[in-house]
């Protein structure tokens, strides 16, 4: 995590988010109780709390970053929401098969997650969200 200062202290906002999500791959592959962490937050309402304002935060940084680009402001909001989805650790699960490491989802993450920062759609129009 220490080197997320580092993603968001990248001026272009393109850069800053493929430092962002580099970061999120390596620390959701950093420990593989993560799982189980997020699992037993499904039973337990003050983990869950506190994993829900743990992840705010990297919703804040996106905010931050989907800000740099500018835009109107209600599509920010929608796409600082996709690319908290993008982000998270459940998708970092699912995509998490085989033999699919963080270096292979990260790869699959960063253009997607660009994409959603240009506001293009997923058939790739160019149309802006």
């Amino acid at each position: 995590m220490a080197t997320l200062t580092e993603a968001m202290a990248l001026a272009d906002p393109h850069e800053a988010l493929a430092g962002l999500v580099r970061v999120f791959c390596d620390f959701w592959s950093s420990d593989d109780a993560l799982a189980g962490l997020f699992a037993t937050a499904a039973i337990d309402t003050e983990l869950a709390e506190s994993l829900a304002l743990r992840n705010e935060r990297r919703r804040m940084a996106l905010g931050v970053i989907v800000r740099r680009r500018g835009g109107d402001e209600a599509k920010q909001k929608d796409v600082v929401d996709l690319l908290f989805a993008l982000t998270s650790f459940p998708m970092f699960q699912m995509l998490r098969t085989g033999e699919r490491g963080a270096d292979t989802i990260c790869a699959l993450l960063q253009p997607l997650c660009s994409r959603v920062l240009k506001g293009e759609s997923a058939e790739g129009s160019g149309a802006a969200l």
